[in-house]
């Protein structure tokens, strides 16, 4: 499978003012467990309301305000709204564009995603129903765990994904090892260093989107300070940065 995924050449796909790229699915890298998109709805057009058939992650890149009803929630940049399956997601049009880094779990091939749109669009008049309740999840307020070199903060550990921020020093390391179960997802978005996935070294820059599936050996060396969104399905790993050094 293909494992590193450069975001710079990825395919955006448009349909009504609204913009998504395939990073990450079964087509592209051969992971079922998680697909990951790239979002973004142009001024003044908003997104849903929809109910999506899986577990979907939203991670804010813009501020928006997220509808429940007649309650209107603002989220920041950093922000994370938890969808379940059969849950309602709804952000509201706004004077300035609307993105987000979507995770879906489980993945597969995400065919109406590579066509410029988002499934499960509901009308205007859709009712939430007994939907399934949002997590909402406000980075500023998230703990962050220290250690050494590297740092994390934890933002979602329960459901059916795990996510946090790791931040790594230059020179700092995360020495090869294996997950068992889980597919880890690593979204850089500051820094450089080398990726080792398999045994193969890779030099990896702030644009790039990498997956890891359960049973191979992988690390890190940061050669600049580095940052990344970091996801974990199912949880578990993420549990590490708790733990005494």
């Amino acid at each position: 499978m293909q494992n590193v995924i450069d975001r710079r050449m990825v395919a955006h796909h448009s349909q009504a003012g609204l913009d998504v790229a395939v990073l990450i699915d079964q087509r592209n890298t051969g992971a079922a467990a998680v697909a990951v998109l790239d979002v973004r709805a142009a001024a003044g057009r908003g997104i849903g309301p929809r109910q999506p058939d899986r577990a979907e992650l939203w991670r804010l890149a813009t501020p928006a305000e997220l509808v429940q009803g007649r309650a209107r929630t603002a989220l920041a940049p950093g922000d994370l709204v938890l969808v379940p399956a059969g849950a309602t997601l709804e952000l509201a049009p706004g004077a300035m564009p609307v993105g987000a880094t979507v995770a879906v779990v489980p993945g597969g091939p995400m065919g109406v995603a590579r066509a410029g749109a988002l499934p499960q669009a509901l009308g205007s008049t859709a009712s939430a129903g007994a939907a399934p309740a949002l997590t909402i999840v406000h980075a500023g307020g998230a703990r962050r765990y220290a250690k050494g070199a590297s740092a994390a903060t934890l933002l979602l550990e329960r459901g059916p994904l795990a996510a946090a921020v790791v931040e790594l020093d230059a020179g700092a390391t995360m020495p090869p090892h294996v997950h068992r179960a889980e597919t880890e997802v690593v979204y850089l978005e500051a820094g450089t260093g080398t990726f080792t996935v398999g045994g193969v070294a890779v030099p990896v820059t702030d644009t790039m989107v990498l997956v890891i599936p359960p049973g191979v050996e992988h690390g890190y060396v940061a050669t600049t300070a580095t940052r990344a969104y970091q996801l974990y399905t199912p949880p578990g790993p993420e549990q590490r940065w708790k733990k005494s050094p």
